[in-house]
């Protein structure tokens, strides 16, 4: 009788556990206990899932491990001063995948008592990748709005002015008695002329500038700048390539989204070595179209990437860091969303656009 006793005893022991077990896996945030010499004694579903190790990997290895070395001293000081002052911790820092990458993670560290003494401690950790973009993206925004208004006070003010020296220096270069300064007079127009598609960018950037929308189709926008696209790319051995979809049409502005697709084209042929070849494609998903072009080029600098469409940033020798940043003030205007995906092999802009309303019959691939 005292074995079966026993024996049902630790039945309902491995219940208990096994429900401990899958209520802990269920847990929607990354779940870390961890003893007093701070080695990890266990970690749920969701750690793994996320972080890419596999069952046991971590167990009795340091929770410090778990963080980059320039977070670990941050992490290390809330853990002692949460064991000291038996309180909870909470802060934000990031975790460190098997692969090397960092996800970005809401942290709560609460200790463990027993008998009065602290013996380890739980981490929960939220994942806020999507919150940290989101922030990201409105202060991005908020820069362009803010460039833009500026752009919008003196853009025009600037661009008068020149206007007028552009007009007598033309004149003046048609003058016989000045031949001589020929090249020089050229050389003035085509530095005014460059100055003048600055200032154009610069005025793109405007929050407040009004666009009118109509009916389109991508794939025809697309298709009347391919010869173009390709001439451009064909002066250096590469090509451009376009996949067209079976796509409704969009509220669109045509000229912006041919600015767009030039800006985006242009950059990933001067990423690319000769031989390289931009694609552009374009499919529909559920409730939206989307746009991709993607180059062959060595990719974009994980450190730099919450700079990309940044006013005035640029990788350039003799970039002005306003090409990619009208790019994402026509995406704003025109309410669609952009995604940027890089490796080593190249990189990829997929620009999703929202269905209209109401959609008419869709489109056939243009050829």
């Amino acid at each position: 009788m005292k074995m079966r006793g026993v024996s049902a005893n630790c039945t309902g022991w491995d219940e208990k556990a096994e429900y401990l077990n899958a209520l802990i896996d269920s847990i929607n945030e990354l779940f870390f206990s961890y003893d007093s010499n701070l080695r990890i004694t266990l970690m749920n579903k969701r750690c793994y899932d996320y972080l890419g190790y596999v069952p046991d990997e971590m167990t009795g290895r340091s929770i410090l491990e778990l963080f980059p070395g320039k977070y670990q001293f941050q992490v290390l000081e809330n853990l002692v001063s949460s064991f000291l002052e038996d309180k909870t911790g909470h802060y934000k820092t990031a975790i460190k995948r098997k692969d090397g990458s960092l996800l970005p993670v809401s942290l709560r560290n609460t200790p463990i008592r027993k008998n009065n003494m602290v013996v380890g401690g739980l981490l929960v950790c939220e994942d806020v990748t999507e919150k940290v973009k989101i922030k990201q993206e409105m202060a991005r925004l908020a820069q362009l709005y803010k460039v833009g208004e500026i752009a919008a006070c003196i853009g025009h003010e600037i661009r008068n002015p020149m206007t007028t020296v552009q007009g007598f220096l033309q004149m003046l270069s048609q003058n016989e008695d000045l031949s001589k300064y020929q090249s020089y007079f050229q050389l003035m127009l085509d530095e005014l002329e460059r100055a003048n598609g600055i200032i154009n960018e610069f005025l793109s950037l405007a929050g407040n500038k009004k666009v009118s929308f109509r009916r389109a189709n991508l794939n025809h926008i697309i298709n009347s700048l391919h010869p173009l696209l390709q001439a451009d790319a064909a002066i250096d051995d590469k090509q451009v390539c376009f996949v067209p979809g079976d796509i409704d049409d969009l509220l669109l502005n045509e000229q912006e989204i041919r600015q767009l697709i030039l800006n985006l084209v242009r950059n990933g042929l001067e990423a690319m070595s000769p031989g390289g070849k931009v694609t552009i494609t374009t499919e529909q998903l559920e409730d939206r179209v989307r746009m991709s072009i993607r180059d062959e080029g060595p990719g974009i600098d994980p450190s730099i990437m919450d700079k990309i469409g940044t006013p005035f940033f640029t990788t350039k020798e003799k970039g002005t860091g306003l090409g990619l940043a009208v790019c994402f003030s026509i995406i704003a205007r025109h309410q669609a969303t952009v995604d940027i995906q890089t490796d080593p092999q190249g990189t990829t802009f997929h620009i999703d656009f929202k269905l209209p309303d109401s959609s008419p019959e869709k489109t056939a691939p243009v050829n």
